[in-house]
């Protein structure tokens, strides 16, 4: 961002846009931004579901896409999805509860799928990012344990461990 000579302080181009509608402001509003090229990509979860609009550079300004539902629910409460454009069109989501999603056309449609896991790990707290060759790569919180039944041995008590996948271009 610009800074203000006189003040050093940073210069906004604009004033804050309101990007969700009426209805995809239900329930929790935990967001995720990423951009592209030519685009701002803006993920979130209202009312249990997964939401996102793509804001795109015009000769005249931004032009904003529609509000889309990703088709496909958030399953987390208290958290919110994860974002990486690959593209301007192409664009991957991760939910709260160990959703992928990718869309090649902008958000228009979305191919989903599960994280994969080993058997009996639950997922919590997903992050993407996506790399030069296309490869999409996740990071997530396994839940290995309950905290109510706690290992004595392993640092975090058991309960947790961080876990890494990394998808295949050419798969997709």
């Amino acid at each position: 961002a610009a800074l203000d000579a006189a003040s050093g302080a940073p210069i906004w181009a604009e004033p804050p846009l309101r990007i969700s509608d009426a209805a995809s402001e239900r329930g929790s509003g935990h967001v995720a931004l990423d951009v592209s090229q030519n685009a701002v990509h803006v993920a979130w979860q209202g009312a249990g579901v997964i939401h996102y609009r793509r804001i795109l550079r015009a000769a005249d300004g931004w032009r904003m896409d529609p509000v889309r539902a990703a088709q496909f629910t958030g399953d987390g409460g208290n958290n919110g999805p994860s974002i990486a454009a690959e593209t301007d069109d192409r664009v991957h989501l991760v939910s709260p509860g160990g959703r992928y999603a990718l869309t090649v056309n902008g958000g228009a449609s979305w191919i989903v799928d599960r994280i994969p896991s080993p058997q009996g790990v639950g997922i919590k707290l997903p992050a993407i990012a996506v790399d030069a060759a296309g490869n999409a790569h996740v990071t997530f919180t396994g839940i290995v344990r309950g905290p109510s039944h706690p290992s004595t041995r392993a640092p975090s008590r058991g309960y947790w461990e961080l876990r890494y996948v990394r998808g295949d271009p050419a798969g997709v």
